[in-house]
């Protein structure tokens, strides 16, 4: 039996491939998950006044004509689009590129979170909703939590490319 591997060069180049365009989670995985439910959870609870997230983005009835400012609006596209769709496709597919995606956009879906937060309650007294907006502070910690579980996903990758740099010097 001869030991050149050669003629498999081409099988083991496509594994490799394969295997660093993939990340893995760890524990960060299920707890992602939860996040994910709390968030899917939040957007059922109030975020102006007593309007549910939905109500909020389809812009349907406003009973207590609730202002919900343009940020407002804009966290909540970002909830659905980036925290809850693609951090469970990240998840599921363990692809490094979503993971970064991810990343990318729940950090910027919880400056816009703190933005529209602070929107809501810089609005006056006549037409600034009454009570505390639990949902949107819930959706806020949730998108911030992501956000502070995909970064070491995303920087791990970082070391696994720089090590395979420095092996093939």
């Amino acid at each position: 039996m001869t030991d050149d591997l050669s003629h498999y060069r081409a099988d083991f180049r496509e594994i490799e491939n394969r295997v660093t365009r993939e990340f893995v989670a760890g524990w960060r995985r299920p707890a992602i998950t939860a996040v994910v439910l709390v968030l899917t959870v939040g957007l059922a609870l109030p975020h102006a006044g007593s309007l549910p997230a939905w109500a909020v983005l389809a812009g349907g009835p406003n009973p207590e004509h609730v202002a919900t400012p343009a940020p407002l609006r804009l966290f909540i596209v970002f909830v659905v689009i980036f925290g809850i769709v693609v951090s469970m496709l990240g998840t599921w597919s363990r692809r490094w590129a979503i993971a970064q995606t991810a990343v990318m956009g729940t950090g910027v879906g919880t400056v816009i979170g703190l933005l529209g937060y602070w929107s809501q309650q810089s609005l006056p007294p006549g037409i600034r909703p009454a009570g505390i907006e639990y949902g949107l502070i819930l959706t806020w910690a949730g998108m911030a939590a992501l956000t502070a579980l995909w970064v070491p996903v995303v920087l791990s990758r970082a070391n696994i490319m720089q090590a395979d740099v420095s092996a093939s010097q």
